[in-house]
């Protein structure tokens, strides 16, 4: 049987609300404090309120964070987060009294002056309840509340007050909690976007003049920044013109993981790929036992990369291939009826494994009209909603019903992927080289 509220307990009602609407619009845990006292007033009327902690001072020393007596009760509140630093310490008085002892307490016939926190602004009021505001096991907060009377607060009043002040004191700490945590990924995320800067700063501003080859990239990353990495290089040097054009190099890899952490042995791996030795044996197997050996010089634990090395020789149209555990080109003929195969590479152990690294060479002579596609696997191993794997079948579908130029390649099979993935986000970095023979 319900029974219709008193005009008294229906403007408490109503009072309640409106304190908890404006809690709820509110991220700023002093603005909290603020409504949730002024709340408190509809169930439990006091008419005054001082709030302290002692978080991280020595003991006996406290700091007042909020004072709302009487005129004060609706000017701003001070941010106690914000400006801990500036606010002053006491010691002593009826407030270093209560916090010896972390239990609640009444004082009765208070009329308190000269108090040194307070001074005279509490003299008016006959009575205090001291709550203690628990935090991992410590009474760290305290609210003080004050009423005119000398005759103090009843037990029930007691319960009720210690149990709801410690409710809305968790309630603030959370808020507190998820502020902060919204800070630190708000300066995560910038963090995380200057390395992304860095990382594509990394890669290849222009794409090389190669002769009698077409060129177009694709490179997609899971996160802010990724562990995909691909580069080209010419070899030989300048007397390689005068009996034709130079041979070319380049490589697409593929570190473990993705994020910041990926993105930064990329980079490293960038840095060694450059510094290669102009002297040194440019066959693909040997750039990539050189990368091998210097990633597992710098002692990075839990790290391997994919690799591809390809070394391309215009002249003869001859395309030398290493592999350190990548999957192998695709290779598209020329012809709409021309079937799409892998080239058939040793593929090696990924570097940063095995110290004493040996890869085996593969030769693979290419027509006018082939198209070879490099990729990470990011590409093949992207998942629908359905875990379903793109695999190699949809991406030969997909270089099937593209006419071969590097453009249309590209174009086709992210199209299958975004079909695929249906919105999904990739769960790792997706990047494509694809090159073309021309006459």
């Amino acid at each position: 049987m319900s029974t219709t509220p008193t005009l008294s307990e229906s403007s408490r009602l109503e009072g309640l609300i409106e304190c908890l609407l404006a809690i709820s619009k509110t991220d700023d845990p002093a603005e909290v404090g603020l409504h949730a006292g002024r709340g408190i007033r509809y169930f439990m009327p006091f008419d005054a309120l001082v709030s302290v902690s002692v978080r991280t001072l020595p003991p006996g020393r406290y700091k007042v964070t909020r004072r709302m007596l009487s005129a004060r009760a609706t000017r701003d509140p001070v941010n106690p987060w914000r400006d801990w630093a500036s606010l002053e310490t006491y010691t002593g008085g009826l407030i270093g009294e209560a916090i010896y002892t972390p239990r609640p307490r009444v004082f009765t016939s208070l009329y308190l002056r000269n108090d040194p926190a307070l001074g005279d602004e509490v003299a008016e009021f006959g009575s205090c309840l001291a709550m203690p505001l628990f935090d991992g096991g410590e009474a760290l907060n305290w609210n003080f509340l004050f009423r005119r009377s000398s005759d103090g607060f009843t037990p029930a009043e007691v319960e009720l007050m210690v149990l709801v002040s410690n409710l809305l004191g968790q309630a603030t700490r959370n808020m507190v909690t998820a502020r902060k945590v919204e800070e630190l990924n708000a300066r995560i995320t910038a963090q995380l976007h200057e390395v992304a800067e860095l990382q594509r700063s990394l890669l290849p501003s222009h794409l090389p003049d190669i002769p009698h080859i077409d060129i177009v990239t694709h490179y997609q990353p899971c996160e802010q920044a990724g562990g995909d990495y691909y580069d080209f290089t010419k070899l030989g040097d300048e007397a390689c013109q005068a009996e034709g054009p130079c041979p070319w190099g380049a490589i697409i890899a593929d570190v473990a993981g993705h994020g910041a952490r990926a993105a930064v042995i990329m980079a490293m791996m960038q840095s060694i790929v450059h510094a290669y030795p102009e002297s040194a044996d440019t066959k693909p197997n040997a750039v990539l036992e050189h990368l091998n050996e210097q990633i597992l010089c710098k002692g990075i634990d839990r790290t391997f990369v994919t690799a591809l090395c390809m070394c391309y020789d215009p002249m003869t149209r001859v395309a030398r291939f290493a592999s350190a555990g990548h999957y192998p080109p695709r290779l598209k003929k020329p012809g709409p009826e021309s079937p799409v195969t892998a080239l058939h590479i040793d593929a090696g152990l990924p570097l940063g494994i095995e110290p004493e690294l040996r890869l085996a060479v593969t030769e693979v002579q290419l027509e006018i009209g082939d198209t070879l596609v490099l990729y990470t696997d990011g590409v093949i191993e992207s998942f629908n909603a359905r875990r379903e794997m793109f695999g190699m079948a949809r991406l030969d579908n997909a270089l099937h019903h593209c006419s071969g130029e590097p453009a249309c390649v590209v174009e086709s099979i992210t199209k299958a992927l975004r079909e695929h993935e249906r919105g999904l986000q990739p769960a790792d970095d997706q990047t494509l080289l694809v090159m073309k023979v021309r006459g």
